[in-house]
């Protein structure tokens, strides 16, 4: 049935060319374009030219119903069928639902752009979750969507899905090895793309270190790590590593990750930081840049020239798709339950659900509201087993930069051959994962290490030796101990609201409008009367105009020949002319004046507002008719500052009152 129409209309076509032919033969021509049962409908009919219109009206009133037409294509816009973000096959399939549908729906002079509304709310549940999200944040707060909108969005994750699919078939090292088996695998969805959150991201399998050639990445590499910033510099030059990521097979140019040093923000990896030690010692009021204005302290007593290293952790996550991100995690035995920041939650593309949780600091003070709950999967870097799997609460922040100041570490036998959780722990990083204390028992090994007094102990976990405990270092402003920060006062933070939110009280004036006023300050004199006597604000001392009385005398003549034909206006006019002259807005010119090149005429005219209750005729002089030189006076003189207040102070200011009112001036 949904090919009829292209049939009527293509076979009415090429016999059109033979107008010569008759009907007979055109029947005979009918019946051999046909088959099935559209030839079974027609077939009892004789060949004959009577027959010929009798069979169209039977093939038309069968095939031909716009109803059934329209039904068909609405119940194949309205069918069932899954949209996957990853998979470009069922992205085209339903671009060509909603086109072809659509289309033969105008043919058939149903106007779809007037319900594009309600075609977009059926086609859009038909988008799995990732889809549906990503289109939710395209759409924002528009109400009223076309269906062409919703088929761009459509093209335009096309093209991703495609390239997503052709790399995954080319280079399947670009997409993680699922674990054994035996290892839990991630109960993820597949998804299109991820962000990285780290520097790198280790996949399976791990291109040996170029300095030791053991299986993992160069920036866990024990040698490197303790060479200084200088000497880890050459070495990347040497291997030619990305100076960004310490990566293979790209520069520092073509490097896709966003993340910059932590402690310069420049375009290099913090591991290549060469001022680090020197700032360290050279400094003693060292105060690391980007701090944030509140203390962050959970000591009750403290020395002055001890710090407190927190156990951190590089691990690897599991995304929505399947790839495994590095990400920092603090190991924290205070918490009751293990958080992830909104921003990796977001990068790691993982399924969220709602949680009622607060989190509680000391003695339930202050508190934190998450936001949501999401399950991750978590690895050892570099490695498949053994995995963790836990829900963890999604909050906006865990803590600051950990440590927050470049740390000088001493030479500590008793983990120098450790292979460290997180090799840059003396290096201010950001944290995006805590693991509480419902997750310790799991992660936690057996062997410690012990040193002198003053020194951090090693603990061993699945992800490495972890430090924690004080160490010797410079004096710093403030000591971060675990995850715990004071928040600033409530009164403090309202004040900064308010110092945001209210308007400034100074005007700024341009050159323009302070001359202007200096103007009216200098030559502003006042009558014995009580009137103010100003001089007009030119922006040149006399300036020549040029002529303007020939046109102010045409605008008249043409006033005077309007007001012959209306003798109730000329009366009005003419009383309001007396009333001004005889207030003294306006006097006559002496016979002497009339070729004076510095005066101006004004042209004026009458507007009628017969509503109004006062003064029905009123005159208008528009000072901003050009002369013969091209200019007006309102041009030659100075406009001065806006005398209106500013329309967004009036509109705050409105928000305070329940009623209003509104004059016209």
């Amino acid at each position: 049935m949904t090919e009829w129409q292209s049939f009527d209309d293509l076979f009415n076509s090429i016999l059109s060319h033979a107008p010569e032919l008759p009907d007979v033969e055109r029947f005979e021509f009918l019946k051999m374009s046909l088959k099935g049962e559209a030839l079974s409908l027609v077939s009892h009919l004789a060949l004959t030219a009577t027959n010929y219109s009798s069979a169209w009206k039977i093939l038309r009133s069968r095939y031909g119903n716009k109803r059934d037409l329209a039904r068909i294509h609405l119940d194949a816009l309205l069918a069932n069928q899954k949209v996957k973000a990853n998979d470009g096959t069922s992205i085209q399939t339903q671009i060509n639902t909603i086109l072809e549908n659509t289309a033969a729906l105008d043919n058939l002079d149903f106007v779809t752009r007037q319900w594009s509304p309600l075609l977009v709310h059926v086609v859009e549940k038909h988008l799995d979750y990732e889809l549906r999200a990503r289109w939710e944040l395209v759409v924002g707060d528009n109400h009223y969507l076309q269906i062409s909108e919703f088929v761009d969005f459509l093209r335009t994750h096309l093209r991703s899905a495609e390239i997503y699919s052709t790399c995954t078939s080319v280079d399947r090292s670009d997409s993680v090895s699922k674990p054994h088996k035996s290892a839990k695998q991630p109960n993820f969805k597949p998804r299109s793309s991820s962000t990285v959150l780290a520097t790198t991201s280790s996949h399976s399998p791990v291109k040996p270190c170029p300095l030791c050639n053991a299986p993992h990445s160069i920036r866990l590499c024990k040698q490197f790590t303790d060479k200084p910033p200088n000497e880890r510099f050459n070495i990347a030059k040497t291997h030619r590593l990305c100076i960004n990521c310490l990566g293979f097979g790209h520069s520092s140019m073509s490097c896709t990750s966003k993340y910059k040093c932590q402690l310069c923000k420049r375009s290099h990896h913090s591991l290549l930081h060469f001022d680090a030690t020197t700032a360290a010692t050279t400094s003693s009021d060292y105060v690391p840049s980007g701090s944030v204005p509140h203390a962050a302290t959970c000591l009750v007593r403290g020395q002055p020239q001890s710090v407190v290293l927190l156990s951190t952790a590089l691990v690897d996550v599991y995304a929505a798709d399947g790839r495994r991100h590095v990400l920092r995690a603090l190991l924290d035995c205070g918490s009751q339950a293990s958080f992830i920041t909104e921003k990796a939650c977001c990068a790691l593309m993982l399924r969220r659900y709602h949680s009622p949780v607060s989190v509680s600091t000391f003695a339930s003070t202050v508190s934190t509201c998450v936001r949501g709950k999401c399950s991750i999967n978590i690895v050892p870097c570099g490695l498949q087993a053994p995995s963790v799997s836990t829900d963890v609460s999604i909050i906006s922040k865990i803590t600051g930069p950990t440590p927050q100041s470049p740390l000088i570490t001493g030479q500590w036998t008793h983990i120098q051959n450790l292979p460290l959780a997180d090799p840059s722990y003396n290096i201010p990083g950001a944290i995006d994962l805590l693991l509480g204390a419902d997750l310790l028992p799991s992660i936690y090994l057996d062997g410690l290490q012990r040193g002198l007094v003053g020194e951090p102990i090693a603990m061993n976990t699945i992800f490495g030796w972890v430090l924690l405990g004080p160490m010797d270092s410079c004096d710093r402003s403030s000591i971060t101990t675990m995850c715990l920060t004071i928040s600033e006062p409530l009164d403090s933070l309202l004040k900064q609201f308010w110092e945001l939110e209210e308007l400034p009280i100074t005007c700024h004036l341009s050159p323009a409008d302070l001359a202007a006023e200096q103007l009216y300050q200098s030559t502003t004199t006042r009558l014995s009367s009580g009137r103010f006597v100003v001089s007009l604000p030119f922006l040149k001392p006399l300036p020549l105009l040029g002529d303007s009385k020939t046109l102010a005398l045409q605008r008249f003549k043409a006033l005077e020949f309007r007001l012959n034909r209306n003798n109730t206006l000329k009366t009005q006019y003419a009383e309001f002319i007396r009333d001004y002259l005889t207030a003294g807005h306006m006097e006559l010119i002496p016979p002497a004046e009339h070729g004076n090149p510095y005066h101006y005429y004004i042209p004026h005219h009458c507007v009628i507002k017969p509503d109004s209750l006062t003064t029905k005729l009123r005159v208008v002089f528009n000072a901003s008719a050009k002369t013969s030189a091209g200019i007006s006076l309102n041009e030659s003189m100075y406009t001065g500052p806006k005398l209106q207040p500013d329309i967004q102070r009036v509109l705050l200011r409105a928000r305070l009152w329940k009623y209003l009112f509104c004059i016209h001036g």
